[in-house]
């Protein structure tokens, strides 16, 4: 069985206690892939061994040391040992077929450059970043068609760009909306009545993910006389990082706006990811109105995979899934918290139409985006990366 390595940049162990999105992609996959022998390479923290195997995935972590950390790179501004030379002295023990990198470019060029044998090269991003080069790598392979288009001009005609979505577990989601017992205890916990309807918005507080946006759409609502309750579920930064910390002073900007609105507004801030899905068991709507190019927007799919009903932007990725007036609603960006306050009074007043976005939306998803179909996506790009490589060799000695 060939082997893959999957590496990130050195920000946290694998699995993560609270992981990004390209972290989560990562073990989620990488556990579901079946004609692969698959390793993961990631920094470590106390607590993490060295060397795990589980769920059939070879977790690999480097220690880059306090000590270490603090004299060499910090200090002196040096760093003898680095991260990818790490990186690609595991990899040249364990020869793999493939390096996939996730949101790791600048990386996955640096540890091939350290490899005497060159395995094919796959750079997976997840975001917009300034790269403008393909660094000859084999494949990129991008989170949604958006992106795809992002770095297609970037990156020039030469380069084989793919598109690999991301996934949800389904029954998780389900089981978890259907847990009466714990739906009732967070409600307890938050304050909320048990009939009061529940407007939810997961994510992290900063401008670009537009809670503003929501908060003002609540607003109107809480002054037109509807008694429903908006829950904000996300990490607010409540410690500044200096005088020009713009997530700092907007995460205080939004608290203040929070306090006006009173007690129906519940701020949970960031929770653990096995619990997050409980409160999309709570909501009967949920919102995500970004005012930037959503990469790919994946509360939507959580939402849907929970069966509730979304209101979301118009931007980025997610209007190749989440289609208006079929299994979600679009935000008019011309006038979004007008618009906003309009949905929610529709999808929390009419129950037949939020029943067909919820049945439509929980059809998407189980038809698109599990993580077993994201792993066969996947390992079919790992065939069609290494078919090609055996295509350039035969011709190569023609």
């Amino acid at each position: 069985m060939q082997k893959v390595v999957m590496i990130n940049r050195p920000i946290s162990p694998i699995p993560p206690r609270k992981g990004s999105a390209g972290e989560w992609w990562m073990i989620q996959v990488a556990k579901r892939l079946r004609s692969f022998e698959l390793h993961i390479i990631s920094t470590s923290e106390p607590g993490y061994s060295a060397y795990e195997y589980c769920d059939g995935v070879h977790y690999h972590r480097i220690s880059m040391g306090t000590n270490y950390k603090r004299i060499f790179i910090k200090w002196l501004g040096v760093d003898l040992y680095s991260y990818a030379a790490r990186v690609a002295k595991i990899i040249r023990s364990l020869s793999p077929a493939i390096v996939h990198a996730v949101n790791a470019h600048a990386l996955l060029l640096d540890v091939a450059n350290r490899l005497h044998v060159r395995p094919r090269l796959i750079s997976h991003l997840m975001n917009e970043f300034p790269i403008t080069s393909s660094g000859n790598v084999d494949l990129v392979i991008t989170c949604s068609e958006y992106l795809k288009g992002f770095y297609a001009p970037r990156l020039g005609a030469g380069t084989a760009i793919q598109t690999v979505y991301m996934g949800v577990d389904i029954q998780h989601f389900k089981r978890c909306a259907e847990n009466h017992d714990a739906l009732v205890s967070i409600r307890k916990q938050l304050g909320i009545p048990t009939s009061a309807k529940v407007i939810l918005f997961v994510g992290r507080v900063v401008a670009e993910k537009g809670p503003h946006l929501l908060l003002d759409a609540f607003g109107r609502l809480m002054s037109d006389g509807h008694p429903g309750y908006l829950v904000l579920v996300g990490e607010i930064r409540r410690d500044s990082k200096g005088s020009g910390d713009t997530r700092y002073l907007y995460g205080l900007r939004i608290l203040s706006r929070c306090r006006e609105l009173g007690d129906r507004v519940k701020v949970v801030d960031v929770v653990e990811p096995g619990t997050v899905p409980l409160y999309y068991g709570l909501a009967d709507v949920s919102v995500v109105p970004s005012v930037f190019e959503e990469p790919f927007g994946m509360v939507n799919i959580e939402s849907m995979a929970a069966g509730v009903p979304v209101i979301a932007s118009n931007k980025g990725g997610i209007p190749e899934y989440l289609i208006h007036g079929v299994n979600g609603l679009l935000i008019d960006e011309h006038r979004p918290v007008e618009d906003i306050a309009e949905k929610l009074c529709l999808l929390l007043s009419d129950e037949a139409l939020a029943k067909r976005l919820r049945e439509a939306g929980l059809k998407t998803a189980e038809q698109r985006f599990t993580w077993e179909r994201i792993a066969a996506d996947t390992e079919k790009a790992y065939a069609a990366v290494l078919s090609a490589e055996q295509t350039y060799k035969e011709s190569d000695h023609a």
